[in-house]
């Protein structure tokens, strides 16, 4: 994921969408601290702030976009280290260990020591003559 002018300019129709899911989101928080926290002072400036981010959105989405910079802005360095700790961990944790055990049991996909003797690592391919393959195609 590499930074970009696109989320510093954004689209319309993008700013529409964020305010969108900034309305579901918000909507969602006012419920939760509502209903099942009765905790209204919180429910209350949730929905507000729903409220305020909806006519926004519908009005002119382009006043939102300070919120959306400013929350592209927050979430990168975020996703950007999320995602090489992920890359890592998949890497170390998944196919280095794999290539390991292959290793050692003496796996050797490529029969690469079994050709070692000849000029070429290509193998003659064997076809059927039987006409009856072509009606079966896997």
């Amino acid at each position: 994921m590499q930074w970009s002018e696109k989320h510093l300019h954004p689209s319309l129709r993008t700013l529409r969408q964020f305010g969108g899911l900034s309305v579901l989101f918000l909507s969602y928080g006012a419920f939760v601290h509502g209903y099942l926290r009765h905790q209204m002072n919180l429910a209350v400036l949730f929905a507000g702030l729903a409220a305020v981010m909806g006519v926004l959105t519908l009005v002119k989405p382009s006043f939102i976009r300070p919120f959306f910079v400013g929350a592209m802005v927050i979430t990168f360095p975020i996703g950007w280290v999320v995602s090489r700790v992920l890359l890592g961990l998949i890497y170390y944790g998944l196919i280095t260990p794999i290539a390991l055990i292959f290793r050692l049991i003496g796996r050797d996909a490529l029969f690469l020591k079994h050709h070692s003797e000849t000029k070429t690592y290509w193998l003659p391919k064997v076809t059927s003559t039987d006409p009856k393959r072509y009606f079966r195609m896997y």
